[in-house]
């Protein structure tokens, strides 16, 4: 039982690695207590520590004997944690859809007993997914779970909410609303891998609005200097990546994505629609055409998803001489973007439809006003830049040189259990 509480301890302290080597040490040790309580307890760690450090498939074959020995022994508490492990592992391998559901399971199960950090967890890793169906209803789970955790007094689980709920207004385009929350979370003086997301998410908001963030690389640098979290460490990627995007080296953002895939397989579906847009912009249609093979061979199918995806095959299109064909594609992502309510990918697939496109068409111009009213009022200037290049060509060719914005260069489950989300 002792070891149970260490491995939940470091588990929620963001040190997988160390938890997992300790639960194994000790799912061997005591192999021979089972089907006893405290080992299934053990395994039910077991297999959430699997998850956290993305072996989502060993997570999976653990805690089927989990469910199994809680469901027939009335181990409630674990077995509703244990289904918001499995959901999540679903989920993690492509079967979203199940695993969503299988964590809402769990969740209902954990509110109905009063298990409130269980039920924290399962609305956490549930959100996760849910922000490629629908951005608001991300946007709300994230506020309804601030709101339970501060109930409670979860000092952590208000931390994580406060980063979820800045990301929902981020998305649907309340960026002030974002920044409240993310400078809230970082008045609290959190730990350093709780202080990581609120901390770049900050600053990112500010470079896209052309305000100073000098030093923030190196700062990010310090931070995250010792976390080997998986669930949190993508933002060293993130990162460096984005704030060169927004400095116009388009190309640079673009390889940093690519290359970071390597180490964070789970950035695929959130990096490569990036990149592969960006080889649109650039002209790059072999290397966009690989992109979009990759992200094709996920197989998932989400909303948001198939609308970035479409904005790479519009681009295609484009570069391939197929005028009609590349406009009716682009229309159709940017109204799905729009009702499904992605306000940023919304506006930034208008700077892709200039670029490629001749900005005269009435398509382009009517996007392009669509997007302009956007980043005006968020006041995102890198954004508004990109877009007046892309329309001040006029002549619906890629360029030969990236954009260049005047912005200004950059040199769980209380464990986050989150995917990469920017604006």
């Amino acid at each position: 039982r002792t070891t149970i509480h260490l491995g939940r301890a470091l588990l929620a302290a963001r040190r997988s690695e160390r938890a997992l080597a300790l639960l194994e040490t000790a799912h061997a040790e005591f192999a021979d207590l089972s089907p006893d309580s405290a080992f299934v307890a053990l395994e039910a760690q077991l297999a959430r520590a699997y998850f956290l450090r993305d072996e989502h498939r060993r997570a999976l074959e653990v805690v089927e004997q989990v469910l199994e020995a809680a469901e027939h022994t009335d181990l409630t508490p674990i077995l509703a944690d244990a289904l918001v492990t499995r959901g999540s592992a679903l989920a993690s391998v492509g079967r979203i859809r199940e695993g969503m559901g299988v964590i809402e399971i769990g969740e209902r199960l954990a509110r109905a007993n009063g298990l409130t950090s269980t039920a924290l967890r399962g609305l956490n890793n549930r959100l996760n997914h849910q922000s490629d169906f629908d951005p608001r209803a991300f946007r709300d789970g994230g506020r309804d779970g601030l709101a339970l955790a501060r109930r409670v007094g979860d000092r952590q689980w208000m931390l994580q909410f406060l980063t979820i709920s800045g990301w929902g207004s981020l998305l649907t385009g309340d960026w002030d609303d974002a920044v409240a929350q993310w400078s809230t979370a970082l008045t609290e003086e959190p730990e350093p891998a709780d202080r990581l997301l609120p901390y770049y998410m900050v600053a990112l908001v500010a470079a896209t609005r052309g305000e100073s963030v000098e030093g923030v690389l190196d700062e990010i640098a310090r931070i995250a200097r010792g976390i080997t979290d998986p669930q949190i460490a993508w933002v060293t990627v993130d990162a460096p990546a984005a704030f060169a995007f927004l400095d116009g080296r388009l190309a640079d953002a673009a390889t940093q994505w690519r290359e970071g895939v390597k180490a964070f397989p789970g950035g695929v579906p959130n990096w490569i629609p990036d990149a592969g847009r960006i080889a649109v912009r650039l002209g790059d249609a072999a290397t966009a055409r690989a992109d979009l093979a990759l992200i094709d061979a996920l197989g998932l199918h989400t909303p948001h998803l198939g609308a970035r995806s479409g904005l790479i095959r519009a681009g295609l299109a484009a570069l391939a001489g197929e005028r009609s064909e590349a406009t009716r594609l682009f229309t159709g992502s940017i109204r799905a973007l729009h009702d499904l309510g992605y306000v940023i990918d919304e506006a930034t697939a208008a700077i892709d439809m200039a670029t490629v496109l001749d900005p005269t068409l009435p398509e382009v111009v009517a996007a392009v006003q669509s997007a302009r009213e956007i980043f005006t009022r968020l006041r995102a200037t890198a954004y508004l830049a990109q877009l007046d290049a892309a329309v001040e060509r006029g002549d619906g060719r890629p360029p030969s040189v990236p954009f260049a914005p005047a912005v200004p260069s950059v040199p769980d489950d209380r464990n986050t259990e989150t995917v990469p989300l920017r604006p």
